[in-house]
């Protein structure tokens, strides 16, 4: 903590290349408060915005069923009763191509850093998540999303069932040394994002939507495969973005995926275009991503639904 008692500023790590603005705080898990699960599946919520620069607070904090009550009050929450084990924001600054990211580990409500940042952050290009730890034994900075390399920043709400029995050890033995050197966390969404960037430099390095939504398909695919051979399950609803552009992909293997919804022209809340967990307000633009599709956005183009590989 800084001497005032805000936040204070560290850098991240070399190998994250994100600029990163965190509180060292302890929170109370769902388990303290009696509500803890034995997760199976889903539980984090999420959303991606790309449109002209709004407050974060517009996003994560204003709308009717905001991010904020989601974190306690979900409609679609599959295996968890709050998300309450920390939540974080990336946001992409005029002139700075590199994201700089916000993590606490506190409850969302409980952050009183919320009001502060949701009027002095703007950005065009914003994704946030709450989560709800899988392991209450890792709620740490570390495990918070976003997780961010070079220009993309990445949150994902699912589950790779068997992670840590069989499919971390395939998933790392895959990676670059490189990539496999940049994760700094233990979970299994960190590590899906090493292998969509190695898959990303496999194909020459971020070159524009379409090569960054074929890489994450990819990434996904191997990952689902892998989990499944193990005798599990995964789910993916994720959202990467570098700052002008956004992909989406909503999927999973033997099982239905988490919900992910597009509003897919600007509204209300915000000018541009949003992709969420779940509706954000009542307008009747938003509309469920199919299972096994993603969505495409750009800056200056109609998002585009497009089916997985």
């Amino acid at each position: 903590m800084s001497s005032s008692g805000g936040p204070s500023i560290r850098p991240a790590p070399l190998a994250a290349r994100s600029k990163v603005f965190s509180i060292a705080l302890r929170c109370t898990t769902g388990e303290a408060a009696g509500v803890r699960v034995n997760y199976v599946g889903p539980m984090c919520r999420l959303l991606g915005y790309l449109g002209k620069s709004v407050p974060l607070g517009a996003l994560v904090s204003a709308p009717a069923h905001s991010l904020l009550l989601q974190s306690w009050k979900a409609r679609e929450l599959v295996s968890a009763t709050v998300n309450a084990d920390g939540w974080g924001a990336g946001l992409w600054v005029e002139g700075d191509p590199v994201p700089c990211l916000y993590a606490s580990t506190l409850p969302i409500w409980a952050d009183a850093n919320l009001p502060h940042l949701g009027r002095a952050l703007r950005s065009g290009c914003q994704l946030a998540a709450v989560r709800s730890a899988t392991d209450p034994l890792t709620v740490a900075h570390a495990n918070t999303q976003p997780f961010a390399a070079g220009p993309l920043a990445f949150v994902h709400n699912g589950y790779v069932g068997r992670f840590r029995e069989a499919v971390r050890r395939r998933l790392c033995a895959a990676l670059s040394d490189d990539r496999f050197a940049g994760i700094r966390g233990t979970t299994d969404s960190e590590h899906l994002f090493a292998l969509i960037l190695d898959e990303l430099d496999r194909r020459g390095g971020p070159a524009g939507p379409e090569v960054l939504f074929e890489a994450a398909a990819a990434a996904v695919a191997r990952v689902g495969a892998w989990a499944v051979e193990a005798g599990g399950q995964a789910h993916f609803a994720l959202v990467i973005a570098d700052g002008g552009s956004l992909v989406a992909i909503r999927t999973a293997t033997a099982a239905e995926p988490p919900s992910l919804y597009l509003l897919p022209e600007p509204g209300p809340i915000a000018p541009g275009v949003i992709v969420a967990s779940e509706p954000l307000d009542g307008d009747p633009r938003w509309q469920r991503i199919p299972a096994s599709h993603g969505v495409i956005v750009s800056r200056g183009a109609a998002p585009r639904v497009v089916a997985l590989p």
